[in-house]
C-alpha cells in the first residue's frame, strides 16, 4: 500500500467492516499521533451494502471528499 502523505485525503469505502471503523482508526492512530502526518480519513463504510450497490453512491459518498487515495 502508498504511503500517506502530508494532506492525503482519504476515503474507506466498504461494507460493514469498514463502516464499524476500528481498523481505521488504527490507521488514523499511526499516521497522526505516531508519524505525525496530518491527512485526512473519511469511513465511506455503509452497514449492509453489496458491491452492486456501491457503485451508485459513489459520487455522493467517496467523491464529494475529492479524496487523493481511496481504500476499498
Amino acid at each position: 500500500m502508498q504511503a500517506f502523505t502530508k494532506d492525503s485525503v482519504v476515503c474507506f469505502f466498504g461494507d460493514s467492516i469498514t463502516a464499524n471503523g476500528a481498523w481505521i482508526r488504527r490507521i488514523y492512530d499511526h499516521y497522526r499521533l505516531q508519524q505525525k502526518i496530518p491527512c485526512k480519513l473519511y469511513n465511506c463504510g455503509v452497514p449492509g451494502d453489496q458491491a452492486s450497490h456501491a457503485l451508485y453512491r459513489m459520487e455522493e459518498t467517496v467523491f464529494c471528499y475529492e479524496p487523493t487515495h481511496v481504500v476499498v
